[in-house]
């Protein structure tokens, strides 16, 4: 996905006599007021989409088959542990206290 993404700004929220901030910076991204910034992140682009101070023009849509997020990883993906202790094994404790002698 490809799009151009322009902040609009935020001075309505500063009162009719106060001017908000010129720039912004989101996901490590300037944006400056009014002007359309080209990008490729589809995490900020559907943000952005649902954002009052953010116009989004999608050059590019996904191509069909393109997924969402990477696919979940299965069990046989998940790294094996050499350990001969079973996880729901546990290994005897020390004792926290001190010993106490006895007077003979």
């Amino acid at each position: 996905m490809k799009a151009e993404v322009t902040w609009l700004g935020e001075d309505a929220l500063h009162g009719p006599d106060a001017t908000g901030p010129k720039a912004i910076t989101w996901l490590g991204i300037r944006f400056e007021k009014d002007k359309a910034v080209t990008t490729e992140v589809k995490y900020l682009i559907k943000k952005a989409q649902n954002n009052q101070f953010f116009k989004v023009n999608v050059l590019e849509e996904d191509k069909p088959g393109t997924p969402e997020a990477p696919p979940p990883r299965s069990d046989l993906d998940q790294p094996k542990s050499t350990s001969s202790v079973s996880p729901h094994q546990t290994t005897p404790k020390e004792s926290t206290q001190a010993s106490i002698k006895r007077p003979s």
